[in-house]
């Protein structure tokens, strides 16, 4: 997705904006929402990466990587 390929290029701020364009068209994408928390924490805002990944692990339990980037926003 274009907010994934921003993310790879370490464009947090418009990749945050494309996955928040994508959850406005699908709430629940999996991929926009853990895009989004990927963003959120590169740019510092933990608390509400913590949020959102608490979010993915409701509707997915054994979300692995959800799990290990959430684990480490708290350390932060």
């Amino acid at each position: 997705t274009r907010g994934n390929a921003l993310r790879d290029l370490h464009r947090d701020a418009e990749s945050l904006e494309a996955h928040t364009r994508a959850l406005a068209l699908k709430p629940d994408s999996e991929e926009a929402l853990f895009g989004t928390a990927v963003a959120l924490s590169r740019l510092g805002r933990y608390e509400e990466a913590i949020a959102v990944y608490d979010r993915i692990l409701a509707a997915q339990p054994a979300h692995r990587k959800a799990h290990v980037n959430r684990s480490i926003d708290l350390l932060l």
